[in-house]
């Protein structure tokens, strides 16, 4: 109760000596001091060796803690859990914790509310609209005449929009695309947030807060109301009284259960953005089905993920380039199925039943396996619960405890300059009153965590009128915005209208999110008895003689950490510049008369710092001070893979250069992947401020070209000089050269110009990286060699190789030679790559041919040219001739060994027993269909998900194959939709299938009889004379073909190897 004397007190003196001169205050507090002596005894202690809060019970639902950090660091950064497989949790706090974007970062005011009535000015812009860019010309959003630090000053200009986030666009979720990041969704006209039109990102109607330290907060978003004690399914902890996960427990087996975790507000609060319609997500998406999703995509799958990550390095599958940064392959080598089984305790996710949420309640099924996308296994409906607690245990490894503050605290009297120290005791003063809510080693009074003693939850205060109240602690009306109220009859107040009533808002359930207004309810038995039990009590018997609470207008308190690098500031993101926010602080407020009766008592003039630029100044310095230079480096623990981050849309807020139908197209903002050792270690500056006045412009040169880069203004000439910093606002164009030999291929970062590509530009009005790839041609070859092992001397062996063209230039292919020793045991079959154009991310392929009449080892090589600058590449091929009898029942006598052998050789065919190959037996279609298929793509992998025919289930050891056949069209099966596995496929079926295979179905019909036998009426008649034509059967010495006739396996054999291995 000290604070509260205390905090009345200092009421009652200010309030006492509002008409009196605070002149003198001036010298008091602010006059210079000498160096001090560190620490500073008044100040907090430093926040090392603060213990992070665990949830007391954590392990009743954590197996493994270092798996669920690593599992949530992953689902954190991770982009596929929005709904356009875009937008991450990262995408709104990749910067310092927060959002430095500055295109399409404009919301209206769309929680403008008057009476109660839907906001006026939702569809309305007062600054620069949708897609408009962020200027300094914008702020700050209140404007006064000078001088802007006395509340007497003119008020110039005044707007309820916005600086915020862009999420996603306006959606309607219809379902997902198991395999796919991108969910299935309807496009909705926005009719805010559009260009002519056409929809652009929607932007929420709150700054972004920081996640660094955001462990700290008892409750979190700015309205607090991601609930300290978590429920394992929304925000709203006890609040929704019908959230339940699932427990599979020993002896009752799988049952839906209610958790109420303390100290999980992160938790909370990681669960709200992936199914709001602004932030994450179409509207509508219910969280099983981002599980459902997620576990079958690749961890981090669009993104590299760099070698060193301090956390996901291990399973990283990229590598490093010279320059220490990530390249290679996105993703990490694990899935989240696995990461979940390692990070929790098995009874939330060993069940074998089967979940649904018919009209949206949890039902427990029988033993089974989903069968489509509105099932779930216990897993996929417990999702929420991972992902919450996951990402709360990496988050809570977000902590900013090496500031110069912090080294100051334990002994380092070098750590913080005078300037620094002087602007720490004017922060400490009386006279300035900001620890009075940034308090504590977090500097926020919304951490009662680091605060002993203190009441987390409520305060008696006196306000500027009315009485005694109570108040919501850590949560602050500073007269930010407008919000007018009146008094009630009953003694309450009503708020008539407010740009953003914040703490004074409700759940989704009705109730009210403050607890002071909970524990009104509560004290008057009006609050749900199963919410009641985790209401606190009002801190006076029933009836209570206070029936009053402030809460309308008020903020979580942020704190204060790091601040130089997370603006704008305030909830509306209103302040560009910490100087702006002193001024604010300075003046009393924007509107204190407006929220006279729910604004705070420690907010009014602060005469000593009215025009007095030194004492500012000190203020900005010691703010500077709280910045970890882990942070700012993004050095371990802040470390993190690549990011997309949407930045706008091409064009300007009055038209757009790019559409894909109703909505716009993306600009996409690469943030690097960054290791362990930060920034410096791949060649980046480090974070800079969102108010800097000169902002820091990085080029980075990428692909495997070489060019450079240079700027208009001077300044930037990379690859010399790469970093530059301009003046706030200015235009810079780069202008791209390729070196001799290289193409200069794509810029990301600023805006290529619609003439020259190789030129862009950008406004400097933030830190901001830009890439130029430049790109040589570069052919690879898969496999770069092949052993054929021993083949019988007369037999056929192919191998296939893959050319690929990975990089964004043309490939020009020459003409691909084989050379062989003997001559003639090697040689090209298929080539689909000579004389060709393979485009960027194409693909061709060369046929490699063994075949030997002698027992002694061959020797050859594949050479391929192209434009590539490197050598071409020469493929090294092998092998040895043997008269070795590959099967007991094919002898050297038989005039069709050679055939047997090669389809051996190749894959084809292993015979019918591990011995014998049984050439007299008949070829039943499920064979035949193995052997087509093995032919044309090797032995399909997997097993059938549904029947492709009805008499072919998915046990068949045939299944694939004839699937695959139905699939290339090969065999669509009989009329009543069987296919007749074990029936004897007879020489026209066979004529079919293979024609089919090498050709696909022949156009027209036979103009005369292949054979005697083979009539043109007959539907195979195109495919017997294309047999005929190829070589494959010359049919009888009568000059028939029995059409109707088994087909033998040595046949059949004979048939395979001349049409798809070239034997005679």
């Amino acid at each position: 109760m000290d604070r509260k004397i205390d905090k009345r007190l200092l009421w009652l003196i200010r309030f006492s000596t509002i008409f009196i001169s605070m002149a003198f205050m001036i010298v008091t507090l602010f006059a210079e001091t000498a160096l001090a002596q560190a620490p500073n005894p008044n100040a907090p202690p430093s926040l090392k060796g603060v213990n992070v809060p665990d949830p007391p019970d954590l392990g009743a639902f954590v197996f493994d803690q270092s798996a669920a950090i690593r599992l949530g660091k992953a689902l954190f950064w991770d982009m596929q859990v929005g709904s356009d497989g875009v937008t991450a949790c990262a995408t709104c706090h990749f910067h310092a914790g927060a959002d430095s974007r500055v295109k399409n970062q404009f919301s209206s005011g769309l929680l403008h509310r008057i009476s109660g009535s839907p906001h006026i000015s939702s569809t309305t812009f007062s600054l620069g609209g949708a897609n408009a860019t962020l200027q300094p010309s914008h702020f700050p959003f209140h404007r006064r005449a000078a001088p802007v630090d006395v509340q007497a000053s003119a008020v110039l200009f005044d707007t309820d929009d916005v600086a915020s986030s862009q999420g996603v666009f306006n959606t309607q979720f219809v379902d997902i695309v198991p395999g796919s990041a991108e969910d299935l969704c309807n496009d909705v006209p926005d009719p805010v947030f559009n260009v002519g039109g056409i929809n652009t990102r929607r932007v929420e109607p709150r700054n972004t807060p920081t996640v660094i330290n955001a462990v700290f907060n008892f409750t979190n978003f700015l309205d607090g109301r991601a609930n300290n004690l978590f429920n394992g399914v929304n925000p709203f902890g006890p609040a929704d009284v019908n959230a339940r996960i699932l427990i599979n427990d020993p002896v009752f087996g799988v049952r839906a259960a209610k958790i109420a975790l303390s100290e999980s507000s992160l938790a909370s609060q990681a669960v709200g953005p992936p199914g709001s319609d602004f932030e994450m997500s179409c509207a509508n998406r219910p969280f099983p089905k981002i599980g459902k999703k997620m576990l079958t995509l690749t961890p981090l799958g669009k993104q590299l993920v760099h070698p060193n990550d301090s956390v996901l390095g291990p399973f990283s599958r990229a590598l490093l380039d010279s320059q220490g940064r990530a390249v290679g392959t996105p993703g990490i080598a694990a899935n989240y199925a696995d990461m979940i089984r390692a990070a929790f305790q098995p009874r939330y996710w060993n069940s074998d039943r089967v979940i649904t949420f018919p009209n949206g309640v949890m039902t427990i099924g029988n033993p089974g396996i989903p069968q489509n996308t509105n099932e779930f296994t216990q897993m996929e409906a417990n999702f929420s619960l991972f992902f919450g607690l996951a990402i709360q245990m990496y988050e809570a490894t977000l902590v900013s405890d090496d500031t110069p503050f912090d080294r100051f605290q334990i002994g380092d009297a070098s750590a913080m300059t005078l300037q620094q120290q002087n602007g720490l005791n004017t922060f400490l003063s009386g006279g300035t009153r900001c620890s009075a809510c940034h308090e504590g080693t977090l500097f926020s009074g919304a951490a009662p965590v680091v605060l002993p003693g203190e009441d987390p939850v409520l305060l008696l205060l006196f306000p500027i009128q009315g009485g005694e109240v109570f108040y919501d602690e850590g949560f602050y009306n500073l007269g930010v915005t407008r919000n007018t109220a009146i008094f009630l009859p009953n003694g309450d107040t009503a708020t008539v209208e407010t740009y953003d009533i914040g703490r004074g808002g409700t759940d989704p359930f009705g109730n009210p999110l403050s607890f002071s207004r909970l524990s009104m309810l509560k004290n008057q038995g009006l609050l749900d008895p199963e919410y009641s039990p985790f209401v606190p009590d009002l801190p006076c018997l029933p009836p209570c003689p206070i029936q009053r609470v402030s809460v309308d207008g008020r903020f979580k308190a942020p704190g204060l950490r790091n601040v130089e690098l997370t603006g704008p500031f305030f909830h509306n993101g209103g302040e560009r510049t910490l100087l702006d926010v002193v001024n604010f602080y300075a003046r009393g407020g924007n509107f204190p008369v407006d929220n006279i009766l729910n604004l705070d008592p420690e907010i009014g003039e602060i005469g000593g710092l009215q025009g007095n630029q030194i004492g500012k100044d000190e203020l900005v310095a010691f703010f500077r001070a709280l910045t970890d230079p882990r942070v700012r480096n993004e050095g371990a623990p802040f470390d993190h893979p690549q990011l997309f981050v949407p930045n706008g849309h091409p064009g300007n807020n009055a038209s757009l250069t790019c559409t894909d139908g109703i909505k716009a197209c993306d600009d996409l903002l690469e943030v690097l992947a960054v290791g362990a050792s930060g920034r410096a270690a791949i060649g980046l500056p480090p974070l800079q401020g969102f108010g800097d006045s000169e902002p820091t412009l990085t080029v980075l040169l990428a692909g495997n070209g070489a060019g450079t880069v240079t700027s208009a203004p001077n300044g930037i000439d990379c690859g010399l000089s790469c970093t530059e910093s301009f003046n706030l606002g200015t235009l810079v164009t780069l202008t791209a050269t390729p070196a001799v030999g290289s193409f200069f291929t794509s810029w990301a970062g600023c805006t290529p110009d619609a003439v020259n590509p190789n030129v862009c530009t950008l406004t400097m009005n933030v830190a901001t990286n830009v890439t130029a790839t430049f790109s040589v041609p570069n052919i690879t070859v898969t496999p770069l060699a092949h052993d054929f092992g021993s083949i019988n001397v007369g037999s056929v062996a192919i191998k296939t190789f893959t050319v690929n063209n990975a990089i964004p230039v043309n490939l020009v292919i020459g003409s691909a030679s084989v050379n062989s020793s003997p001559a003639g045991d090697f040689t090209k079959g298929i080539d689909t790559c000579s004389g060709q154009i393979i485009p960027p991310g194409g693909t061709c392929i060369i046929q490699v041919r063994f075949s030997t009449i002698t027992t002694i080892g061959s020797t050859g090589s594949l050479t391929i040219p192209s434009n590539d600058p490197d050598p071409a590449p020469v493929i090294g091929v092998f092998g040895f001739g043997t008269n070795t009898q590959v099967f007991s029942d094919i002898l050297a006598t038989s005039p069709f060994e050679n055939h047997v052998n090669s389809l051996f050789y190749n894959g084809i065919t292993s015979g019918c027993t591990p011995v014998d190959f049984c050439p007299q037996d008949l070829v039943t279609r499920g064979t035949m269909s193995a052997f087509i298929i093995r032919a044309l793509e090797g032995n399909p992998a997997g097993v059938c998900a549904v029947p492709p025919f009805t008499d072919v289930p998915v046990i068949n050891q045939f299944c694939k194959h004839i699937e695959r056949m139905k699939a290339r069209n090969i065999s669509l099966g009989f009329p009543d939709g069987t296919f007749q596995p074990q029936g004897n496929v007879t020489r026209d079926q066979m004529a079919a299938f293979i024609i089919r295979a090498l050709e696909g179905d022949p156009a027209g019909a036979c103009a005369e009889q292949p054979f005697t036998d083979v009539p043109v009426s007959s539907p195979f008649c195109k495919h017997i004379e294309r047999m005929k034509a190829l070589n494959i059967s010359l049919g009888f010495p009568d000059g028939t073909f029995q059409p109707q006739g088994n087909v033998t396996r040595d046949q059949m054999a004979a048939f395979l190897a001349r049409a798809f291995l070239g034997l005679p």
